[in-house]
């Protein structure tokens, strides 16, 4: 009753059509019907702050950043940190019907998580990962990350989450794997990447920060765009099919690593296609 009020309420807002309180399940079966509602799930999300013109304006502005790089053999890029966890919190699978839920024994660290940096480039050029760790001490990178294959790096925070020195050390970490060239590096407008720490950082590196609007970062920037959701996925389904296989196999951060790494190397130049959505097509 509460959802068929709130959606003709919204439905009909600018118009002074009274409100019925005590909808039975036929009328709002018929309700539903007659105004052309559908159950669907709601996804909570921050206000977007910016406007349709503002998007549209970054978006052009991202495009003829990229093409002026061509010309001049600069090189775009898009950073931005992921929330990493080793076990999704919702595994469903098939069972026969009228059964309970299905309980799968691991040996690992269900809330294990940590805070990944990727970074992708335009032209295609490779960008290792940069990992967060929760803890006051390098060892407690080897402890959840294990010897991290070169050229992947680790640091970490108190907290396992981007601090503003800890995003200066991505921009160095960046700037040694493009070493001589002009940097136009895409981010987000997290207190760490706009602060003047870290613009002052950037500019000594040479590397020009663009931001992303405010609450646009999931139209806007090409890793929330293209390629967290089908990395994610990929590591997901690939620990629950290990999980399933070997229920005695002890899964920890370490492994969920080496898969993730797994992932992000072979499919790094498929990524890097994301950056579409500053072409004709995804301006909209």
């Amino acid at each position: 009753v509460n959802v068929a009020n709130q959606a003709f309420a919204f439905k009909y807002m600018d118009l002074e059509c009274p409100t019925k309180t005590n909808f039975s399940g036929h009328f709002i079966y018929n309700f539903k019907c007659r105004n052309g509602f559908r159950s669907r799930k709601m996804n909570l999300k921050s206000k977007r702050m910016s406007t349709k013109e503002q998007i549209r304006s970054f978006k052009t502005h991202m495009k003829v950043t990229i093409t002026h790089s061509h010309g001049s053999d600069e090189i775009v890029a898009n950073a931005d940190e992921t929330y990493f966890q080793i076990f999704p919190n919702n595994i469903t699978s098939w069972a026969d019907k009228g059964s309970d839920e299905i309980n799968i024994q691991t040996n690992g660290n269900v809330r294990a998580h940590a805070t990944i940096m990727a970074t992708i480039c335009e032209d295609g050029t490779y960008i290792p990962l940069f990992c967060i760790a929760k803890g006051t001490t390098e060892l407690c990178e080897r402890n959840q990350f294990g010897n991290l294959t070169h050229p992947h790096r680790s640091t970490h925070s108190e907290t396992g989450w981007m601090r503003t020195e800890i995003f200066i050390e991505y921009l160095n970490f960046l700037r040694e794997h493009i070493p001589n060239k002009r940097i136009h590096l895409l981010v987000d407008r997290h207190s760490t990447h706009i602060c003047e720490e870290s613009r002052n950082s950037a500019r000594d590196l040479n590397i020009i920060l663009h931001f992303v609007p405010s609450g646009a970062t999931d139209i806007a920037q090409p890793l929330d765009v293209g390629v967290f959701g089908q990395l994610k996925n990929s590591v997901r389904k690939e620990v629950r099919d290990l999980m399933l296989a070997c229920p005695d196999e002890k899964i920890e951060m370490k492994k969920a690593i080496s898969i993730l790494i797994d992932k992000w190397d072979k499919s790094y130049s498929k990524f890097c296609n994301s950056f579409d959505i500053f072409q004709n097509k995804g301006m909209e």
